[in-house]
């Protein structure tokens, strides 16, 4: 995953860091700032299509039809 911001810095982080990151944002006790919400839904947005992506091929290769 490669995040760039309007400078032009760019951060990056493996999936598994993408994940715990957004682990920590949803059970933080802290109230998140607009910025952080912000952010928080875009990483939740990036987790759910790798989810969804893994999930998609995980049914082409055994035939199943669930879904996460």
């Amino acid at each position: 995953m490669k995040v760039t911001n309007v400078k032009s810095k760019e951060l990056d982080l493996t999936e598994e860091e993408a994940f715990a990151l957004l682990g920590l944002c949803m059970t933080s006790p802290e109230k998140l700032d607009a910025t952080a919400e912000q952010a928080m839904r875009k990483l939740a947005g990036y987790c759910k299509s790798r989810v969804r992506l893994g999930s998609e091929s995980g049914r082409r290769a055994s035939g199943s039809d669930h879904t996460l």
